[in-house]
């Protein structure tokens, strides 16, 4: 068993695939390699905006834009980093490129030989902008084709691109902290921006990594959000206050960061036409179904019972509503979570019961027959990096419920008594919790590939050891619940 710092298994952390097929820009890399592009769809008229340039990187996934004249003829190029620069230094994404375009473009006869191509790549303009594209021209000056820098640039000048940046908002808590580990493995950038407001050490191991960055920040503030945003490939929001008892402990500071902060954050990402963004959200939405035998799925009535709920899906509302082409959310509804992270938490049902059993030898339940679903921890990092990994097109405006096994609360204290032996289960029949349901998690195995591999009877065994070795003494801690944390602090 792991310490309780100690990053997922290597089996849980396995990447899901190699990094030059991960991302914007590292596809681009991939097809850059194959010399597969489709022209037409890198084009732009002259009289085009910022945004409609943007819309054509995105759907050619090359990185730029041609711009042409009226008769079809090459007149600039324009790049993904070239726009959001634009747009940070004070441009509107429905300003004309005529102002931002590079007219000086580094091109090549459609019938370029190989002495030619050689020439272009030894040339000190080449090597000082060193263009991910050159253009293949007709006799016309009309694009044919685009060729890769690889294809011209000499080995000795060739520099490795930088891996793609994911910027996670609430990188340190719970969720985050092991999916940050699962993005470093993959070979990402990442940057995390958080309160740290729970745990000061949940990314202690990882602070000096060479590819890791963190920002210190309250996701309210926009002055501090937007910085972080830039040079991002994609986003991460993990930032919010999570469950029912914190968010009714303090209504206005859950309607600040769980709403108003998210819809300040959609704004600026589809502003800066930074397109790829993984929301959270929960199975809360779902609330207490009509019909507990029936399994939900994304298209189910939701029917929430709490604030936090309720505002899950006023976020999910907002995101939807500025699906555009140069903003392409995907949003992920988790069942209940539970298993070991850096940021430990026991306000969770498998891992609040398994405590209990392992320290006291009785548990409580209160109720027993209401359905939850589950996921573990791991599995969930392992379903965002299956949302950064797959097309646009494929997760663009998609929700997805992600989610193991749906179990009772009794059958959970169940598993429980039989993985620690001699546990007594105090049953009341006072419901604390009026959620009930079952949810399918069939649209994320069938699109995103999703395959949970940690059930909850191995999510309860984790925890078992874990307490059991000592990496965790005191499950009590405050600091290991969401609302006791904040009610001994004072609040953010």
């Amino acid at each position: 068993m792991r310490r309780k710092n100690a990053p997922p298994t290597e089996e849980e952390r396995k990447p899901l695939a190699p990094l030059g097929q991960t991302c914007n820009s590292h596809r681009r890399r991939a097809r850059a390699e194959r010399n597969d592009v489709e022209i037409s769809a890198c084009l732009v008229p002259r009289a085009s905006s910022l945004a409609a340039a943007m819309t054509a990187i995105e759907r050619a996934q090359t990185g730029l834009a041609l711009v042409v004249n009226t008769d079809g003829a090459l007149v600039g190029v324009l790049s993904d980093g070239d726009i959001r620069r634009a747009i940070i230094a004070g441009a509107h994404p429905h300003d004309p490129i005529e102002r931002f375009l590079t007219a000086d473009v580094l091109a090549l006869p459609a019938a370029a030989a190989v002495d030619q191509r050689r020439a272009l790549g030894e040339h000190p303009s080449f090597l000082a902008r060193r263009p991910r594209w050159i253009p293949l021209l007709d006799e016309r000056g009309h694009p044919r084709g685009l060729l890769p820098r690889a294809e011209v640039e000499p080995r000795a000048a060739a520099v490795p691109e930088p891996p793609p940046l994911i910027t996670v908002f609430g990188g340190a808590g719970y969720i985050g902290s092991v999916l940050v580990r699962q993005l470093l493995d993959d070979g990402y950038r990442v940057r995390v921006f958080d309160h740290v407001y729970y745990d000061k050490t949940s990314l202690a191991d990882v602070a000096a990594h060479p590819r890791f960055e963190m920002v210190v920040g309250d996701v309210r503030h926009s002055d501090e959000v937007v910085p972080a945003l830039v040079g991002a490939d994609a986003v991460v929001h993990l930032a919010e206050l999570v469950g029912d008892p914190l968010c009714a402990h303090d209504p206005l500071m859950t309607l600040q960061i769980n709403y108003l902060a998210t819809a300040t954050l959609v704004l600026a990402c589809r502003y800066l036409q930074l397109n790829r963004f993984v929301y959270i959200s929960s199975c809360s939405v779902y609330g207490a179904s009509a019909d507990p035998d029936a399994i939900l799925t994304e298209e189910s009535p939701l029917s929430p019972v709490s604030l936090y709920a309720k505002l899950k899906i006023e976020a999910e509302r907002v995101i939807a509503q500025h699906l555009h082409d140069a903003f392409a959310p995907c949003i992920l509804r988790l069942g209940t979570v539970f298993g070991l992270s850096p940021r430990p938490r026991f306000d969770l049902v498998v891992n609040t019961l398994t405590a209990q059993a392992v320290n006291e030898r009785a548990i409580a339940v209160f109720g027993g027959d209401q359905w939850r679903p589950h996921v573990h921890v791991s599995d969930v990092a392992r379903a965002i990096r299956c949302c950064l990994l797959l097309p646009l097109e494929t997760v663009r405006g998609e929700v997805f419920n992600i989610v193991t096994e749906n179990l009772t609360v009794d059958q959970v204290a169940a598993l429980v008594a039989e993985e620690v032996p001699g546990t007594v289960i105090n049953r009341s029949e006072t419901t604390v919790d009026r959620r009930n349901y079952r949810v399918s998690s069939e649209k994320a195995r069938r699109v995103l590939g999703f395959d949970p591999r940690i059930s909850v009877r191995e999510g309860i065994r984790e925890i078992a050891a874990a307490l059991r070795s000592g990496a965790i003494t005191n499950y009590a801690d405050p600091r290991y619940s969401n609302i006791l944390a904040f009610t001994t602090k004072g609040g953010a």
